[in-house]
């Protein structure tokens, strides 16, 4: 009998408000990382901590990742959360994949600030029976301590999940007997910000090398990011 392959997949959720090199280049580094077989971008509709009207059009939103990624067979674009419609839910969504694929290994890819507030998030005691969680480390180079982040990490899980939790060196990641592993990240992700490249463009500031140039262009002819912020 042949054996069938098992996905390794990453969910890559966010607003993408606009999606810059930092996105890109941080992804192409997690899948040479963790060997997926591909990413999946997911941008959302309304994200449960962000006003709706300080967001892009879901459209246009959409439109600038599916431009981002043209060059690379395994990114994708998925469309549930802007379908789904209403606040985002990362517990929805998470569901829904595990439902499509059902021969596929997950891996949630978010950021350090974002992990340590997972608190926060919907049916969040859930999550870690669900699905592994890939964290970045915080790009800004002035808070970027990857052991003091590892250690903030650690003491979150333990308090905030479950104390089980445990770090292995060998693995970079916090596992636990019963629930879904958390991996560190140990990547060097761009410095780059959303809300500064939609400051720049309102400033008539140059950001090619921030973004693509099809992006920046995208932003030109569509006249975003002109409105206060």
């Amino acid at each position: 009998m042949q054996k069938i392959k098992i996905l390794k997949i990453g969910l890559f959720g966010g607003t993408f408000d606009p999606v810059h090199l930092g996105h890109i280049k941080g992804a192409l580094q997690l899948k040479k990382k963790f060997a997926l077989d591909k990413i999946i971008f997911i941008p959302a509709a309304i994200p449960p901590h962000k006003q709706p009207s300080t967001i892009t059009n879901a459209k246009k939103r959409l439109d600038m990742l599916h431009i981002a990624i043209g060059n690379y067979p395994y990114f994708e674009v998925s469309d549930i959360e802007i379908k789904r419609d209403g606040i985002s839910y990362s517990i929805d969504t998470i569901n829904y994949f595990i439902s499509k694929y059902q021969k596929a290994a997950f891996f949630f890819i978010t950021g350090f600030d974002a992990f340590i507030e997972l608190h926060t998030w919907k049916s969040y005691k859930k999550l870690l029976d669900l699905i592994q969680f890939i964290v970045m480390a915080r790009a800004s180079a002035s808070r970027s301590d990857p052991e003091a982040m590892k250690t903030e990490i650690s003491n979150y899980l333990k308090k905030r999940i479950d104390s089980e939790y445990k770090f292995f060196k060998s693995k970079n990641a916090y596992l636990h007997p019963q629930k879904k592993g958390v991996f560190f990240a140990d990547i060097l992700p761009a410095d780059i910000s959303s809300t500064n490249i939609r400051l720049a463009v309102k400033k008539g500031e140059d950001i090619t090398g921030i973004v693509t140039e099809k992006i920046a262009d995208y932003i030109k002819k569509n006249g975003l990011y002109l409105d206060p912020v």
